[in-house]
């Protein structure tokens, strides 16, 4: 006998968020930062949130695939903030920053960032965002910036497919349930980086994402420009940059790439 499952509500999502957001809820799509994409470029307004049960060509960073099988939570999140489009890159941390603790506030699970956007809880990954942004080709600011979170709320039934089965986490187990929970995760976590998209500059959530960033201190694999080479993760800077050991004693800044470290139960 099959699990039962959480279903997604749209009413209940909308109601958790109250005014000023647009929700709409679908069964299947391809993406939905594909998706609500056209949505924006067809003038869909500030804070709409699109939620797919599924996805048939779910996207990761740097041109991945993300497996989205029935059970997580896969939502995009259209803002259309004032800001400089170098300012727009730092809603991808705070979008980490908001899922983590969303997480931990409906799951008493320690959640816990890796640079720059990946969530994991117990040694695993169980939550990857992709922002993408719209400039205007005319002024070169910010038009708006789609921001997609795939949280693996329930274990796939069939458990996750073997490439990623080593790495790949979900917050619950596949036959536990707990009706309504990813109506009230889809509300927090949209209304978690709302809010942190207007707080670009405060100190607080920088330093509670540096806290929760594990790779500080452990030697890290950069991987940039199909390049790859060994350092050291030291701190967070202002603007979320990893602060890493240069090869000539002096610190060098990440502002972008790719890293990876190896992961123990619990980091």
């Amino acid at each position: 006998m099959k699990a039962k499952k959480d279903q997604l509500n749209k009413e209940n999502i909308a109601a958790l968020l109250g005014d000023g957001f647009d929700v709409a809820v679908e069964e299947c799509l391809d993406s939905t930062n594909t998706e609500l994409w056209k949505r924006g470029m067809a003038g869909a307004k500030d804070k709409t949130l699109l939620i797919a049960k599924s996805q048939r060509c779910g996207k990761g960073r740097l041109g991945r695939s993300f497996v989205s099988e029935e059970g997580g939570l896969y939502m995009s999140l259209l803002l259309r903030p004032s800001l400089i489009p170098a300012d727009t890159a730092l809603i991808t941390p705070l979008a980490a920053l908001a899922v983590a603790e969303t997480i931990e506030k409906h799951t008493g699970k320690n959640a816990l960032i890796k640079w720059v956007n990946d969530v994991f809880c117990d040694g695993k990954k169980v939550c990857g965002i992709l922002t993408e942004a719209s400039l205007d080709p005319v002024t070169v600011q910010t038009n708006f910036v789609v921001v997609g979170v795939g949280l693996n709320v329930y274990a796939p039934e069939e458990g996750f497919p073997e490439n990623i089965k080593g790495i790949a986490g979900a917050l619950f187990e596949a036959d536990y349930c707990e009706e309504g929970l990813m109506d009230i995760i889809a509300a927090d976590v949209a209304k978690g980086i709302s809010d942190y998209s207007q707080r670009i500059n405060d100190k607080a959530p920088r330093d509670n994402y540096k806290k929760r960033c594990f790779v500080l201190g452990k030697d890290v694999t950069v991987h940039r420009g199909g390049e790859s080479y060994e350092t050291k993760a030291v701190d967070i800077d202002d603007r979320f940059g990893l602060i890493t050991e240069g090869t000539d004693g002096k610190p060098l800044v990440l502002s972008s790439g790719e890293i990876s470290v190896r992961v123990k139960d619990g980091v």
